[in-house]
């Protein structure tokens, strides 16, 4: 239990440490995709094909370099899509950022790392992190992302791992696959695959009705934390990597943003840790209130993706200082604002889910003192 802790707190203290020290970027370089995905937001607001050509990708990334240095933080930036590796001129992107230590990394699909690691290969090991997607087990994976997507990701994270380079894998929940989540961590574990960090979200759509909801959202996070605890008395869950430090063979990451208050709940985040996060504004809390934005392949740059509304393109985001989404949720008189910031995303999507599973009010809590 105290190995746990110590891995959750130490989390929550890295954590803030690297969401501030950079200026951080996803840019979607192309729309280009050999996948259809069914909870891909491109289904929702249409899909044109376009890519971003290199000049214009060059032109933001000196632009961005410079206001980072303005404002003391380093450019880190994530080449996405559809899917990266198939833009025609990312030799050229990719050129620019060596050139000038731009820190990169991609998200992307497996089927260009298997079938042409070759050619890639140098962009892939000079990158940061590769970032893959994994919805489930092979049936569950397939049904959503194409039949092959499974076996293609799983050996694509075989080539990563054997050049140790950095993975990290995503997962999209809903109602339908959040059963896989630890499912999949265990095949990960018992087949020495090694993810550098593991991560899952919820699904979010007009469509509601495969959203995971509150009361469903809070047994899932029992269910896994009594998982982790297992797993951290379990020598096997455990290797030496590249540091010669023992660490787990799957990094887990608190990411869906209503861990925090869970842990807190449960008394496993240090006093200490709580009374800065919760004290104190965007520490801890959702990544649009920060220095972090996705620039879509036509320009457009949003703190979140699934919030549309943009008044930023490229040729403006620098002449304005006001670059964070305004929250105006139920969330605001909560106790746990500064933990997780609200969901803005959530407001627009699921009127009837905009406080957490957790909402404590303020004014509540202070009759209870």
């Amino acid at each position: 239990m105290n190995n746990i802790k110590y891995y959750i707190n130490k989390w929550c203290v890295d954590r803030e440490k690297y969401l501030k020290k950079d200026l951080y970027f996803q840019i979607h370089i192309t729309e280009k995709c050999q996948k259809k995905c069914v909870h891909c937001y491109f289904n929702e607001i249409g899909r044109s094909f376009l890519e971003m050509k290199a000049s214009d990708c060059i032109n933001f990334l000196a632009n961005a370099n410079n206001y980072a240095k303005s404002i003391s933080k380093n450019l880190a930036v994530d080449f996405t899509g559809g899917d990266p590796l198939l833009h025609n001129e990312l030799d050229t992107i990719i050129e620019y950022c060596w050139n000038n230590n731009i820190k990169y990394g991609f998200k992307c699909n497996p089927e260009v790392i298997v079938s042409d690691f070759e050619r890639i290969k140098f962009f892939l090991q000079r990158a940061e992190d590769i970032s893959l997607s994994l919805d489930g087990m092979e049936i569950m994976h397939d049904e959503i992302r194409g039949i092959g997507s499974f076996q293609n990701t799983i050996e694509a994270i075989k080539i990563l791992n054997k050049f140790n380079l950095k993975v990290r894998i995503s997962f999209t929940a809903s109602k339908n696959n959040y059963h896989e989540i630890m499912t999949l961590f265990d095949f990960f574990i018992n087949n020495n695959i090694i993810i550098d960090d593991f991560t899952w979200a919820r699904y979010w759509s007009e469509n509601e009705n495969n959203i995971i909801d509150n009361e469903l959202l809070v047994r899932i996070f029992e269910e896994q934390f009594n998982y982790l605890r297992l797993k951290f008395n379990d020598p096997n869950f455990f290797y030496v990597n590249k540091e010669n430090r023992v660490v787990p063979k799957v990094f887990f990451s608190f990411k869906e943003h209503q861990w925090i208050p869970f842990l807190i709940k449960k008394d496993i985040i240090f006093p200490e840790i709580v009374n800065h996060i919760m004290n104190n504004e965007n520490s801890l809390n959702c990544t649009a209130t920060k220095d972090i934005f996705i620039v879509d392949v036509n320009g457009k740059i949003f703190n979140c993706r699934k919030c549309y509304a943009s008044k930023y393109i490229i040729n403006n985001f620098f002449d304005n200082s006001e670059k964070h989404l305004i929250k105006n949720t139920d969330c605001l008189e909560c106790i746990y604002f500064n933990v997780c910031g609200g969901c803005y995303a959530i407001d627009s999507f699921t009127k009837n889910a905009i406080k957490c599973c957790l909402f404590i009010n303020k004014k509540e809590k202070e009759k209870t003192i």
